[in-house]
C-alpha cells in the first residue's frame, strides 16, 4: 500500500465558491420543472370503482392452503405428568433407601451396644439396674405367669454358669 505523500493536497480552483452559489441557481433554472400545472396525486376516473373487484378477483385465485393448526397443549399436559411421575418415583425410591439405611444403621448400632457391654462390662450391679428401672409400669404378674421349660433353663446355665455343678441342682429342684 503505498502511503500519500503530505505534499499532495487537495486543491479547489481560485475563485471556485465565489461564484458557486450563481452557477448552482441558474442550473436550476433550466432545469426547472413546473410542478403546479398538474395535480401529482391524481388517478383515472373509475379507479375506486373497480379496484374492490380487481382485489377480491386476485385473493379468490389464490390457492387456500388448509393448514393443519394442532394444538401443543394436550403434548405439554401428557409430558408434565410423564415428568411428575418419574419425579415421584424417584422420590419414594430415595426415601426407601433412606429408611432401609437408618434401619440397618440401627439394627448396626444395637448390635454394637450389645458387644461394647459383654466385652466391656457394664461395670453396674444388678440392684443399680433394677433401680434404674421404674417398677410401677410392671406389674409382677406377668413374671409370674411366664412359665419356663427345663431345657431353655439348662440351656441358658450352661452358656452363662461356668461350674454348673457348684449350683447343687437335684432332680427335684
Amino acid at each position: 500500500m503505498k502511503k500519500s505523500g503530505k505534499n499532495k493536497v487537495f486543491k479547489v480552483p481560485d475563485g471556485y465558491f465565489d461564484t458557486f452559489s450563481d452557477q448552482l441557481f441558474s442550473k436550476m433554472e433550466s432545469e426547472r420543472i413546473d410542478y403546479t400545472k398538474g395535480d401529482d396525486f391524481s388517478v383515472p376516473e373509475g379507479y375506486f370503482d373497480t379496484l374492490t373487484d380487481k382485489i377480491l378477483g386476485k385473493l379468490e385465485n389464490e390457492e387456500k392452503q388448509n393448514v393443519r393448526v394442532f394444538s401443543l397443549k394436550r403434548y405439554s399436559y401428557i409430558a408434565t405428568s410423564i415428568a411428575a411421575v418419574l419425579l415421584l418415583v424417584i422420590v419414594l425410591q430415595w426415601k426407601d433407601q433412606t429408611i432401609s439405611n437408618n434401619s440397618n444403621s440401627d439394627i448396626l448400632a444395637n448390635s454394637d451396644i450389645e458387644d461394647y457391654f459383654e466385652l466391656n462390662g457394664l461395670g453396674v450391679s444388678s440392684y443399680e439396674i433394677a433401680d434404674m428401672f421404674p417398677s410401677n409400669d410392671m406389674d409382677i404378674t406377668d413374671l409370674l405367669d411366664t412359665q419356663l421349660d427345663n431345657e431353655s433353663v439348662i440351656d441358658y446355665l450352661s452358656v452363662n454358669i461356668k461350674d454348673i455343678e457348684e449350683l447343687n441342682l437335684s432332680n427335684d429342684d
